[in-house]
């Protein structure tokens, strides 16, 4: 009886560390959704007005825009995941959604009146942009026991602005500032950004449809940071 019982406890072990093997260096897949903050309002920051002199704006463009706030936004895609020596190799596509606010002082005085800036109401106008995304990271794995995993990766992002930029109007003129002069502003076209990610995932062995859960961190060198949740299939 004890002999037996050894070669029972000795068989599941083996069991359950093929289990573990095979969920590491089989080919995964995964879709995610991941929400983000955005550092890229410095694409935005050629909308800014200088303010020399704050008790005397009426000479300045109407409007004055006094601030861009850092943008934010969301994502979803799906992912595919396969072992490459020591490491793990993830390609993934997606879908982005990003906001922008712009504060900005309605300034239609003309040029000749006194006006303070503080005088001046602000609002709030938010921008959307919008793009498609593939991400390609090298990820080093470790299993800590037979559910759960963290790892480390590093890696490029690039990002397709879908349309056109947007355009901001600004007016001026030394009487009814009359003119109008329209200035481009915001991300457009392929913009890539290297990637440092951190995650985590917990891994079901019993043969479910979702095999795994994760969380991953993720850091843009320009920035940008970002967590996404994952669901392995």
């Amino acid at each position: 009886m004890p002999s037996n019982s050894v070669k029972h406890i000795g068989l599941e072990n083996c069991s359950v560390a093929k289990e573990v093997i095979r969920a590491e260096d089989k080919l995964k897949f995964e879709v995610y959704l991941g929400y983000f903050m955005n550092s890229q309002e410095n694409a935005l920051k050629n909308l800014l007005i200088s303010v020399p002199d704050p008790s005397s704006v009426a000479s300045l463009p109407n409007p004055i825009v006094s601030e861009v706030k850092k943008g934010k936004g969301f994502e979803i895609g799906a992912c595919g995941q396969m072992p490459m020596w020591k490491i793990h190799v993830a390609a993934c596509a997606g879908y982005l959604r990003e906001s922008f606010t712009v504060v900005s002082r309605p300034n239609p005085a003309p040029p000749s009146d006194t006006i303070t800036l503080n005088s001046l109401s602000s609002t709030e106008t938010v921008y959307n942009f919008q793009g498609v995304l593939g991400q390609l990271t090298a990820q080093y794995l470790y299993q800590i026991n037979k559910n759960n995993q963290i790892g480390f990766g590093l890696g490029i992002n690039s990002s397709y602005y879908l349309g056109e930029a947007q355009s901001f109007e600004y007016r001026t003129g030394s009487v009814f500032k009359a003119e109008s002069t329209t200035i481009p502003f915001g991300p457009k076209g392929f913009v890539i950004k290297p990637v440092v990610q951190l995650g985590y995932d917990y891994q079901f062995l019993s043969g479910s449809f979702i095999q795994s859960v994760g969380v991953a961190l993720e850091y843009k060198t320009t920035g940008d940071i970002g967590l996404k949740l994952g669901f392995g299939i």
